[in-house]
């Protein structure tokens, strides 16, 4: 399954996929932890992808607690999800580029994707937050970040939410240059039009105000670019451009309350795990070893 941003269509396919097949049947009163153990387990033995399990008892917890705290489900008091533990994942080595890297690749793009890059890596904002904004969000050099444009698989097509990710809009400053750019956009800075859809198989590339597909993309303009400057299997994703930006502001003493209020986060914790390979930081406590 392709990721996509909408977080509820994905949840909805682990649903009808795994945990309805699994216990769908079955009266939910029956059902207890060793059964949810068992059936998680066997999920791993057989390969699936640590993240997909993950996203399969998040669901699973879910549907449980819900019954748990709804009075007229009869037999059910506890979350019997609860207590069980995954095989631990293997620490994910974040990825951000440098400043090098980031100015090789952007050489590769044109200008409009030039610009998708250059916000996401100037504010920090999430791929459909980017494609949700419109001319009306820019009051001088402050960018009202508070609607979404989702990719959506079953039918493919988009949907415009006025809402982030975490339901709250926030203000980002951009520099004037970028601004600039915004405002020079004839159609407002919507990147992708709901109800705009490409034709053919794969999706189309046709102009900048037509819909492309997050996948094309990928195979079709970000490999080509990576391989163009060497860094074919790098494991760079369009996602990294969000924590490109995380891990300029920290490498250059920015503090992480601030990082956390740019990427619209909840948590610190949250804005860590974002963070790339410290570089400068550790060559500054480096040196004070030394």
């Amino acid at each position: 399954m392709n990721q996509r941003s909408d977080a509820r269509e994905i949840y909805t396919w682990v649903l009808d996929k795994y945990v309805v097949p699994q216990f769908g049947a079955r009266p939910i009163s029956e059902i207890d932890t060793g059964d949810i153990a068992a059936w998680l387990r066997g999920l791993e033995a057989e390969g699936k992808k640590s993240a997909l399990v993950a996203k399969v008892k998040t669901v699973a917890s879910a549907l449980f607690q819900g019954a748990a705290e709804d009075k007229s489900v009869p037999g059910v008091t506890i979350n019997p999800v609860r207590g069980i533990k995954l095989k631990r994942q293997a620490k994910v080595r974040r990825k951000a580029f440098t400043q090098e890297q980031n100015e090789r690749f952007r050489a590769e793009l044109g200008d409009h994707w030039c610009l998708v890059l250059d916000l996401i890596t100037d504010t920090g904002v999430r791929w459909e937050e980017a494609h949700g904004l419109q001319k009306s969000d820019l009051e001088g050099n402050a960018l009202w970040v508070g609607n979404v444009l989702n990719e959506l698989n079953k039918p493919h097509h988009c949907e415009y939410l006025p809402r982030t990710k975490t339901g709250k809009g926030r203000q980002v400053l951009v520099r004037e240059s970028m601004a600039e750019r915004i405002r020079e956009r004839p159609d407002g800075f919507t990147l992708l039009r709901p109800g705009r859809q490409h034709a053919g198989k794969c999706g189309e590339y046709c102009t900048d105000e037509a819909h492309i597909r997050v996948d094309y993309f990928r195979k079709n303009i970000w490999h080509p670019a990576l391989e163009a400057v060497g860094l074919a299997g790098s494991g760079l994703v369009p996602h990294d451009l969000r924590r490109t930006h995380a891990t300029w502001l920290r490498d250059n003493g920015v503090l992480l309350e601030v990082v956390q209020q740019r990427l619209g986060h909840g948590s610190l914790t949250t804005t860590q795990v974002y963070l790339g390979e410290i570089r400068s930081a550790e060559q500054t406590a480096l040196a004070a070893v030394n």
